[in-house]
């Protein structure tokens, strides 16, 4: 199995884990600062590229979002360095984005398409995104934790994964049974 195959079997994995561990609101954070209950305001970028940047907004290209100044940046720049990333105006890669219509497509004016490797990747790294949530117990925005969106990338994954020639080959061992395993409780 090639390491991105490994690379996809593991996160698969990770995700089960993933949704079994990490809560649904954690309101109490590890830097002292709370997250806005329902209903109450919270911080807004805006409704368009100039606001959001006014607002002191960064655009996380792996969330394909803008967030607020105290937002961290979990895995957006490892994804940035993992591909040249191209998006396109049209859904068979015709014409590339660039200029004017990557801005009109952060601004929500045009829908842009991308490869099938940025998407894997993209799943790839909101698992990662999600395991620092868990492990910092750090802010984040609802997109990210979002269990239509973490359905999808587990399936998408397996999806591709499946496919692979790879599949069924005997790779490694599975490693030895834990008995110091304990289940954590957010507080």
């Amino acid at each position: 199995m090639s390491v991105y195959g490994v690379v996809l079997v593991l996160t698969a994995a990770f995700v089960a884990l993933l949704l079994l561990k990490i809560p649904l609101d954690l309101r109490s954070r590890s830097d002292g600062r709370r997250a806005p209950a329902a209903g109450q305001d919270h911080f807004h970028c805006g409704n368009s590229s100039a606001q959001a940047l006014k607002a002191g907004c960064t655009f996380d290209q792996l969330l394909w979002a803008w967030l607020p100044p105290d937002c961290p940046e979990y895995a957006n720049q490892e994804f940035m360095k993992a591909g040249d990333w191209r998006y396109y105006l049209d859904p068979l890669g015709k014409q590339r984005a660039t200029g004017a219509s990557w801005t009109a497509a952060m601004d929500n004016e045009i829908n842009l398409w991308g490869e099938k490797g940025e998407h894997l990747s993209h799943c790839v790294f909101m698992f990662l995104s999600l395991g620092r949530i868990v492990h910092d117990g750090t802010a984040y925005p609802p997109r990210l934790v979002s269990n239509e969106h973490l359905d999808h990338c587990a399936e998408y994954l397996l999806e591709a994964l499946r496919k692979g020639d790879d599949w069924q080959t005997m790779e490694n061992s599975v490693g030895k049974v834990s008995y110091e395993e304990y289940c954590f409780r957010y507080h």
